[in-house]
């Protein structure tokens, strides 16, 4: 859908007259610090900041389209406690290490200086998760511990969002942002404020 746009803008804007942008400020490469709050269900859930380098490009008189790069750092976790049928509890710890991302926007800019903006991208997570498994009564010489399972992997998600920013002035933004990310594993909530410097 984002290619078929972008494939009528363009040539639309080349054949009528100059691609000249409207007088806002989104245009360039920007560098910002993101800090959202993040859910993934199952208890699992928490803060996060992530670094961003992007670099947005006018077209026409008030579209842009932008790339993004991201790396975060998460604050993100959870545990959930079971009884299996043989009454022993079972405990699975997850968290969230490393994630980094790529993605698109596509953005008007309804005045000189807000943006309004749908994005898409992906993103690969680092997930840390223990099974752990004890008895409801200790005894020796093990005590309550059954058994510990590392079962770590990486997730490959996909992710769609809406926005707005706000050029604040020549070289400062502020962005609000809600993004819905859909994995094999999990489904996530993004809730996300921006500041960013414009080069």
């Amino acid at each position: 859908m984002k290619t078929t746009l972008f494939a009528l803008i363009i040539p639309a804007c080349l054949l009528t007259h100059p691609c000249q942008a409207r007088d806002h400020e989104f245009n360039g490469p920007r560098l910002g610090i993101e800090a959202s709050y993040e859910d993934y269900g199952s208890g699992a859930d928490g803060e996060a900041v992530a670094a961003i380098a992007g670099w947005d490009f006018a077209i026409g008189n008030a579209f842009v389209v932008g790339l993004e790069g991201r790396y975060t750092i998460h604050g993100v976790s959870g545990s959930e406690t079971t009884t299996t049928p043989a009454g022993l509890l079972q405990t699975e710890d997850i968290s969230i290490n490393d994630n980094w991302g790529v993605s698109a926007r596509l953005g008007y800019a309804v005045s000189d200086n807000v943006l309004l903006f749908g994005q898409g991208g992906y993103e690969k997570l680092d997930i840390n998760a223990v099974r752990t498994v004890r008895a409801q009564v200790c005894a020796p010489p093990n005590g309550c511990l059954v058994s510990r399972n590392d079962f770590s992997f990486n997730d490959d998600m996909w992710t769609v969002g809406l926005g707005a920013e706000w050029a604040v002035t020549k070289k400062m933004r502020l962005r609000g942002q809600y993004t819905y990310g859909d994995s094999d594993s999990y489904d996530r909530n993004r809730f996300a404020i921006t500041a960013s410097v414009q080069f």
